[in-house]
């Protein structure tokens, strides 16, 4: 028999012929899914290869950088090429960055120029995974699984051991597990975690946050071929072309003359995610949602700012500021509330009003409380809250209890919510129609000298 037509030689056509399918198949997807984000396209007058963002290129003991050394950093780094980075292929590449920086566009970005065959000319497949969807298949035990789950559409059962494939990993810090994939000696019980383990195995591209990029180099020293970057942002061209583009004629002198004479406002308009928040909360600082505070929140965050007088200006225009305490936030998120409110009761104001949605809270969550109880004109609450032992010590104007849909007991209602009621000035009061204690509260109300508003 022919050794061309052998059985062997045909398997290893099919084979080719399969990963050829599979890797035109990932470039369509690729650049169907992608390419028509405007986020990602080039302004006309910015040369996204090279002059797009500034990295810069950190060593292990200066990883860990607080955000408060941030645009100290930004303003003296010094630029890496995009070609250095990406067009010469590393082994291991860790990119790392404060929130809204850019680290998912840049990822993005690099699947487009694979699929345009601009970068990684030798990887035959490339996949992007975000660690916030890692997290909902915690039970998934390997990269083929992992891949079949993600990419079922195109790779339909295909095995990629044995081809040339390169992993994007997105928002390490957002991994439920990471304490695990980073402590090997630490019984896992999740298979998602070898998973990613597995993952190492292979060229790969892992995003997040600094602290969370930092430890996990330390896992990663076996590589020798490894580069590790921090995005600082948008560079001076893209800035430019910003205000250009999104800020109005008559406001563009005032815009460019305070990024010229100041090197934190230049620095925070590095940020893209600041820079674009910064210019819609100043044009549309009236019509404030609540994701808007949250956003704004966030953004006073990780600028590390205090308060200025131009961020005054659009604290004193908004007026009504206020909290939410539930189930939905991210201690991340509670740390961003903390750090505002921290600055925001300092500064003298006193806040519109505190919502809490949850019975009990985290450490970051009652701090938040506390904080938010010394100077707020409002308090409602839709749970029965457990505050142990901590009570209330100033006056607010009005307090609203909505616990209509929960039996509570009187010892649980004197303990945490009596305290309240004594301080306040108006009060609404929704209880259960099967509470046994009826009697006293209008006791304490009658006690605390003020009539309820509305009691259920």
């Amino acid at each position: 028999m022919d050794s061309l037509n052998s059985p062997e030689n045909c398997r290893r056509f099919d084979v080719k012929k399969d990963i050829l399918e599979v890797c035109r198949a990932l470039k369509k997807y690729y650049l169907k899914l992608y390419e028509t984000q405007p986020p990602i396209k080039a302004p006309a007058n910015v040369d996204i290869i090279h002059k797009f963002f500034n990295t810069v290129c950190t060593q292990m003991d200066v990883c860990s950088i607080e955000r408060k050394e941030f645009f100290e950093k930004q303003v003296s780094c010094k630029p890496i090429p995009y070609s250095e980075i990406f067009v010469k292929e590393k082994s291991v590449v860790l990119i790392s960055g404060i929130a809204g920086i850019g680290k998912t566009w840049l990822l993005k970005k690099c699947l487009l120029d694979w699929s345009n065959n601009l970068i990684w000319k030798n990887v035959a497949l490339v996949f992007y995974l975000e660690c916030r969807r890692l997290n909902q298949h915690q039970n998934v035990s390997n990269v083929n699984e992992l891949i079949n789950v993600f990419y079922y559409d195109i790779i339909n059962n295909f095995n990629i051991s044995y081809h040339t494939a390169l992993f994007l990993i997105d928002g390490l810090d957002e991994f439920k597990y990471l304490n695990e994939l980073l402590n090997p000696s630490v019984s896992c019980k999740y298979p998602i975690v070898n998973a990613l383990k597995e993952i190492q195995k292979y060229k790969h591209v892992v995003a997040g946050r600094v602290n969370a990029i930092d430890q996990y180099q330390r896992i990663s020293k076996e590589h020798s071929d490894k580069l590790t970057i921090q995005i600082m942002g948008f560079n001076e061209n893209e800035i430019n072309n910003f205000v250009e583009s999104n800020v109005k004629e008559e406001k563009k002198k005032d815009v460019k003359a305070t990024l010229k004479e100041s090197p934190i406002a230049k620095a925070m308009a590095s940020v893209p995610f600041h820079l674009s928040y910064m210019y819609h909360l100043s044009e549309s600082i009236s019509l404030l949602r609540s994701d808007d505070y949250n956003l704004f929140y966030e953004c006073f965050y990780e600028s590390q700012s205090s308060f200025t007088d131009e961020i005054l200006l659009i604290i004193d225009k908004q007026k009504l500021w206020s909290i939410k305490i539930g189930d939905g936030k991210t201690s991340y998120e509670t740390s961003c509330d903390n750090y505002f409110i921290n600055h925001y009761i300092k500064s003298g104001r006193k806040l519109s009003s505190l919502s809490v949605f949850k019975d009990v809270l985290s450490d970051d969550e009652k701090k938040l409380l506390i904080q938010c109880s010394t100077f707020v004109h409002g308090v409602d609450f839709y749970r029965p809250i457990k505050l142990d032992r901590w009570t209330p010590k100033n006056k607010i104007h009005e307090l609203g209890i909505w616990i209509s849909d929960y039996l509570i007991t009187k010892k649980d209602f004197e303990e945490n919510f009596l305290p309240w009621i004594h301080l306040c000035e108006g009060l609404i009061l929704f209880l259960h129609n099967g509470i046994d204690f009826i009697e006293h509260v209008y006791e304490w109300i009658r006690n605390s000298h003020l009539d309820p508003v509305s009691q259920m």
